[in-house]
């Protein structure tokens, strides 16, 4: 229901009030959580990286800035550049400095494993379409459609809803007939909800909007979840921290560049 709550605020309220509330709530739960969560796992020392660290952030946040920027091509063209290819750069530095260190950040030599190579690739493109999708059918609905911030939110919700009913049962499905059958069906509902909008227009009724999103979010279920579990399934199980902890970089990595070429191929075409 965030997508339609959110709506709802930005309507009656301003943008800044999603964020006034986040910020609240996540205040409130940092205060609860240091009284009600307790360790469940075995805990030991670990060296902290701070260089790799470092490194990682500045790269990423050079990276999204870039993007960012691209929307300013015809005058920032040398800018883009300058800033594109630093973060490349400083991005190859932590790459290499994962894989020289004994104790890394990130633990990449994961990715000599082919089932956990493939699976979190797998991941990050399901990610990548959930949060394109997620970002692209809102701005279609209000800039396109002419409709509110509240309509384009309740246009998405019953595929978040979807995506929650779903997701325990793909995972149920993974175990019965394994991840190849899951995964392709997944694709192929995805390829299929996406391509039935490239028909859809100004007059489309927004109810058409929603049960695309729905039916694309169902191939999104088929892929996330049992994909997580696949790339997980040849780590040891010492390194089970280390391989989520990839997997979930990879994914906010790639959906937050994702994000941002949508958004900037967006302003410019409209």
């Amino acid at each position: 229901v965030g997508p339609a709550i959110s709506g709802v605020i930005v309507d009656v309220w301003c943008w800044q009030g999603i964020f006034i509330i986040l910020a609240v709530l996540a205040l409130v739960i940092f205060v609860i959580s240091i009284f009600a969560q307790k360790n469940v796992t075995v805990q030991h020392d670990v060296h902290l990286d701070i260089p790799s660290i470092i490194l990682f952030y500045i790269s990423l946040s050079a990276l999204l800035v870039a993007v960012a920027l691209f929307e300013s091509a015809s005058s920032m063209g040398l800018v883009i550049a300058v800033v594109g290819a630093a973060a490349l750069i400083l991005l190859t530095l932590f790459v290499r400095r994962q894989l020289r260190i004994p104790e890394p950040f990130l633990h990449l030599r994961h990715f000599k494993l082919t089932t956990f190579a493939v699976a979190t690739i797998l991941v990050v493109l399901s990610q990548s379409a959930m949060m394109g999708g997620s970002i692209m059918v809102p701005l279609f609905v209000q800039d396109v459609q002419g409709y509110n911030a509240a309509i384009s939110g309740l246009t998405i919700t019953p595929g978040a809803i979807l995506l929650g009913i779903f997701n325990p049962i793909t995972g149920k499905l993974m175990d019965t007939f394994g991840p190849r059958f899951v995964a392709l069906t997944g694709f192929i509902i995805l390829i299929v909800g996406t391509v039935a909008f490239l028909p859809c227009t100004a007059d489309t009724p927004p109810w058409v909007i929603t049960l695309l999103y729905g039916f694309r979010t169902i191939g999104i279920a088929c892929l996330m979840m049992p994909l997580t579990g696949f790339a997980c399934s040849e780590v040891p199980q010492s390194e089970l921290s280390q391989a989520t902890a990839i997997i979930t970089a990879m994914r906010q990595m790639f959906s937050a560049l994702i994000v941002s070429m949508l958004v900037t191929l967006m302003s410019v075409l409209i």
